[in-house]
């Protein structure tokens, strides 16, 4: 969910290598494959599977291969995909038919797989990418431009979403822009209450617990500071927390509106309120509490 990218010049250098399809008249290739049957929404990726296994051992040949080895490897990853397979597995396998086509040139090969969506590793992750290496580098405009791009991101996986609503948080606090901050860090806030449910937890709950919701440093997240801060220039903590008094009188189980009153009960200085507000969340981390802490979580951007 707040998972950070690592930033690399090799990554950066591959963000600005575009290269359209050859439109030259191609030698006559095998049919293309079909894009991979749907995925089963309820089977869970084995990562030592015998799919597994052999994808991972055609993934090492075309490593350091070349033509003869993707040449000699496309037939099985075609059978391979005709397999009904988890959504893990269908990604998985995309990855490695897509190289293979490439190298190929088998240019229809390639178009059948352009409108299957990956979870991850798509076209978003290396947009927010190349943003958040050009907010580092304080080229604010070109992170602009490529955050507008990005558009709506609405339908995106949780990851990435939150990546687009932190690195357009940190952009508009740059730039000076308070009301349109609050707008970014109010989407970020608003999705604490999802910890969790297995949209955040399928990335954050521990490979050995993987049924038990791991715990979240709440009350010290930086949007979480930022919230108190804009609230407290703005003057409408006691609107803020007003609202989310009444919406709980209605829904005590309403946790959206208890973190909100949570930061607004900060905002306003009643500290002990708030922390108590936090601590009524099980899955909130508190010193005194067994930690069970989550995987792929750090601070972002």
């Amino acid at each position: 969910m707040f998972a950070v990218a690592k930033l690399t010049l090799a990554a950066a250098a591959l963000l600005a290598v575009v290269a359209p399809l050859a439109q030259d008249p191609q030698p006559k290739a095998p049919a293309p494959a079909a894009p991979p049957a749907p995925a089963k929404p309820d089977a869970p990726a084995a990562q030592d599977s015998p799919f597994r296994q052999e994808l991972s051992t055609i993934r090492r040949t075309l490593l350091a291969g070349g033509t003869p080895e993707a040449a000699a490897a496309a037939p099985r990853v075609r059978e391979l995909g005709k397999q009904p397979l988890s959504t893990a597995d269908r990604d998985a396998w995309v990855r490695v038919a897509r190289d293979v086509a490439l190298r190929l040139g088998d240019r229809p090969w390639l178009e059948s797989l352009r409108d299957v969506q990956l979870a991850f590793g798509n076209e978003l992750d290396r947009a927010v990418l190349l943003a958040e290496i050009q907010l580092l580098q304080a080229n604010f405009a070109g992170a602009r431009a490529t955050l507008d791009r990005i558009g709506n991101v609405d339908a995106a996986n949780e990851r990435e979403k939150r990546r687009v609503f932190a690195l357009r948080a940190r952009l508009e606090q740059i730039a000076g822009t308070p009301a349109a901050e609050r707008v970014e860090i109010e989407r970020l806030v608003d999705h604490l209450y999802l910890w969790p449910r297995q949209r955040c937890q399928e990335c954050h709950a521990t490979m050995k617990q993987p049924d038990v919701v791991t715990t979240l440093p709440i009350s010290t997240l930086w949007f979480g500071e930022r919230y108190v801060a804009l609230m407290r220039t703005q003057g409408d903590a006691e609107a803020v927390r007003a609202a989310a008094a009444a919406a709980l009188a209605k829904d005590p189980q309403d946790d959206e509106e208890r973190i909100r009153q949570a930061f607004a009960l900060r905002a306003l200085g009643r500290e002990d309120e708030a922390i108590a507000r936090f601590r009524e969340l099980p899955w909130a981390a508190f010193p005194d509490r067994a930690e069970i802490k989550p995987r792929q979580f750090a601070t972002y951007p």
